[in-house]
Order: structure tokens, then C-alpha cells, then sequence
């Protein structure tokens, strides 16, 4: 399963630019456990999910139909945790012929918590190949209010040996990770010493990856736009992949 496009938006300060986080899903494949997407975003963040042009769209929260959802956009303006759930689009109005699915957690605004920035990460799971079977994902990095040319550190993981560790099969040996700008030029990682990596790790909060593993991951000083993450099996056999981006502080 590919996730064709997924656009996360990441604003620098909390209450100074309107944080929102955007997906297009796609139809699901034969393997529905594939097909998760999963987003944790502040309280106040504008969701927009969408999916393509297709006839009989009914958006589903925790597999009981939305009320009014029927078209391909359904917007949460501004999030709270009662917005906690898993959404799908069913085709033809049943579930049955469903969209992937996405499982969406809202945490308290870091505004209110007193923390000067915020944290938001977002991750996506398939199946990635050679070719046109890479995994593909974007995100966007938006502007600082206070300074638009301002930079911000992205931690990027393509999780495939580790995933061992819990009990994964089919993973991808050595997933071959690559991130480009909107220009279509690659962005390089500002360091390979796994000591930096440990401490990003644990300032996003996310789970170590395996020492010595073939895992991919860069850390990026990134000016603000759009950018593309793409992790690809480097010509061995396809297998399972976590790709997920990480707002360091």
C-alpha cells in the first residue's frame, strides 16, 4: 500500500500561526492493518482529510457514519480530544468498501500547558519497493511569525529492522531513505553520529530505534516549504516500513 500524499504542516510557535495538518487518502488495500495512518496534533489545529473523486462518500468516525459527511473533504476546524478517533471513507456509502483509515489524537494545546513550542508528529506504515513502489510522504514546514526565513530541526525515521522488535514480520531490511525540497533537491541529514540521534530521539519522545540497525532516519535544519520523504527497498525485496516525521524542539 502507498500513501501517494499526506501534507503535515508544522508552524514554529504555538497561537502565533494557525496550525493545520492535511491528508488525501487512499483507497484501501488487501491488508486493511496496512493502511493505518496515524497523526497527534494540538487542541486548536484545523484537520483537513479528503480522499479523491469518487460517487457515494460517507466519512465514518470509529465505524458509525458522520452525520452530513458526504463529500470527498470533511473538516475539523479545531480540534479537541472529543475529536479522538479513527476516520474512513466508505465508497457507495458502506464502510465495507473503505477508504484507509486514519486514527487521529488530540493532546492539550502547548499553549495552555505553558511549553513555548509544540510537538506534532505524524507517521504512516506500507509496503515500499524499488521504483514506483517507494513509500512516499510530504510535509510542509510553515513560517515563524516572528521571522519568515527562520529554520527548524525535522527528525525523519524509516523504521524497518527495528520493527523486529515488536514482533513484525516481512519488514524492510534496509530501508533506503531520501527527503527533497520542492525543487526536487535532496536534503541532507546535519549529522550521522548516532549519539545525536539518541538525544532527538528522546526530545520527540519517540521509541529507540535498534543499535547498529539498518533503520533510515536523518536530521534536518529545514527553511520553510514543502518538502518529500520517499523511502525505497534500494533494489532488495519490498517489505514492511514505519515512515515517520518528528517536530524537534
Amino acid at each position: 500500500m502507498r500513501l501517494h500524499h499526506a501534507a503535515l504542516l508544522l508552524p514554529f510557535l504555538a497561537g502565533l500561526v494557525r496550525a493545520e495538518t492535511k491528508f488525501v487518502l487512499n483507497k484501501a488495500s488487501v491488508a486493511p492493518s496496512l493502511d493505518l495512518v496515524q497523526i497527534t496534533v494540538p487542541a486548536g489545529e484545523r484537520v483537513v482529510l479528503s480522499i479523491p473523486v469518487l460517487s457515494g462518500n460517507v466519512w465514518f468516525k470509529n465505524g458509525n457514519p458522520i452525520p452530513g459527511a458526504n463529500s470527498r473533504v470533511l473538516v475539523i476546524e479545531s480540534a479537541t480530544p472529543e475529536d479522538n478517533g479513527r476516520y474512513r471513507v466508505g465508497y457507495m456509502g458502506e464502510e465495507a468498501n473503505a477508504s484507509q483509515e486514519l486514527a487521529l489524537t488530540v493532546t492539550p494545546s502547548a499553549t495552555a500547558a505553558g511549553v513555548g513550542s509544540r510537538l506534532l508528529t505524524f507517521s504512516t506504515r506500507g509496503i515500499a519497493g524499488s521504483g514506483d513502489q517507494a513509500l512516499t510522504a510530504g510535509f510542509v514546514v510553515g513560517e515563524d511569525a516572528a521571522d519568515a526565513s527562520a529554520t527548524k530541526r525535522i527528525l525523519v525515521r524509516a523504521v524497518g529492522p527495528t520493527l523486529e522488535d515488536f514482533g513484525v514480520t516481512g519488514f524492510l531490511r534496509a530501508p533506503a531513505l531520501s527527503i527533497y525540497n520542492a525543487k526536487g533537491e535532496i536534503c541532507t541529514s546535519t549529522t550521522t553520529d548516532p549519539i545525536e540521534l539518541t538525544k532527538a530521539q528522546l526530545s520527540a519522545g519517540a521509541y529507540p530505534l535498534k543499535p547498529g540497525a539498518a533503520d533510515g532516519w536523518a536530521i534536518l535544519r529545514l527553511s520553510p516549504g514543502s518538502y518529500t520523504a520517499q523511502v525505497s527497498s534500494n533494489g532488495d525485496a519490498a517489505g514492511l516500513v514505519h515512515l515517520e516525521v518528528y517536530d524537534l524542539p
